[in-house]
């Protein structure tokens, strides 16, 4: 079984929420359920649209050629936390996880402060003796920079680093079935500095080309067995569910101006899995599209059947050298 699902996202159902955990309590404690909401109205608004991209550059989808559906992944939004996360963060506080949330908040009072006391003269000059209002906002200013000293943000994204798994949201191979886990992304957004409706965008598309490359069907009418996809590598599935999400984000720069630049923010604090298509061709190059899809195609189809990484990294180069030389 792919270490990447866990005993989790290759259940034969998926459940109606995550197990509940010490981290989610302490959470619950600061967190309202506004941050649901964002995340239900963007897969509300952009499911459609995503599904339609994911689509048009894998060449994949969930219908034949009569119109008879043989997919469907539906998404929910869910309440819990991940498993990995819950325990990496099993330690962390209701109040750090308050400060967590309002870091951003906390760090634009701050710099308002510092403008001030920065203007200290100019102000005198317009509006007097400032010198006590002035004494209590550098006071402010100091407080606040103390309670940002213990911020936790540095350490929980080294943490997020370490877990293989997709904790933002899921797909659950065998109910094929996709979940955006609200907590978690409510989390991750001010940590990352992205906005949080984007950042549940970006992983919205990862998860459907996820659903796509296993359940999709090519013009052959073939689809990636589910036995095959599971046993297949982490870093192939992932690359893939990565590779194309970005090449998603960068068509939707004129719709999702930050889509790029969100999942940039979050791949960057990602572990190896997340990160390596960025140098499939080596020398921090990637394949074209066409070249992917390629590739793609003949893996999941290949008999006998393979699995490995570097296999597929092979089919990549050979795939991309193809079409270069006909395209030359």
């Amino acid at each position: 079984m792919s270490e990447l699902f866990g005993p989790y996202y290759t259940a034969t159902t998926a459940p109606k929420r995550l197990p509940e955990s010490e981290a989610e309590n302490r959470l619950r404690q600061v967190l309202t359920d506004e941050a649901s909401g964002v995340v239900s109205d963007a897969v509300k608004r952009w499911s459609p649209l995503l599904r339609e991209a994911v689509r048009a550059v894998t060449a994949l989808k969930f219908t034949d050629d009569s119109g008879h559906v043989t997919a469907t992944a539906p998404v929910a939004v869910v309440d819990g936390m991940p498993q990995p996360l819950a325990e990496v963060t099993s330690d962390i506080e209701s109040w750090q996880w308050w400060l967590v949330l309002h870091r951003p908040a906390l760090e634009q009072a701050d710099r308002g402060l510092n403008l001030v006391l920065n203007q200290r003269d100019a102000l005198a000059r317009y509006m007097g003796d400032v010198s006590t209002r002035m004494d209590a906002v550098g006071t402010s200013s100091t407080f606040i920079a103390e309670i940002l000293h213990r911020s936790v943000d540095k350490d929980l994204l080294a943490r997020f680093r370490t877990i293989e798994e997709d904790i933002l949201g899921a797909y659950w191979i065998h109910a094929s079935k996709i979940q955006l886990y609200w907590m978690p992304l409510a989390i991750f957004a001010p940590l990352l500095g992205v906005p949080l409706a984007t950042l549940s965008i970006v992983v919205l598309c990862h998860e459907l080309v996820h659903a796509y490359t296993h359940r999709g069907i090519d013009l052959n009418k073939a689809s990636w067995r589910t036995d095959r996809f599971i046993a297949t590598d982490t870093y192939v599935k992932e690359g893939l569910a990565q590779y194309y999400t970005e090449q998603i984000m960068r068509g939707l720069g004129d719709r999702l101006p930050d889509g790029l630049a969100t999942f940039l923010a979050k791949t960057a604090k990602q572990s190896a899995p997340y990160t390596t298509y960025q140098n499939w061709l080596g020398e921090k190059k990637q394949p074209s599209p066409e070249a992917t899809r390629l590739a793609m195609l003949e893996f999941r189809n290949a008999l006998p059947p393979v699995f490995e990484h570097q296999k597929f990294v092979e089919r990549l180069k050979s795939a991309q050298a193809q079409i270069s030389g006909s395209q030359g």
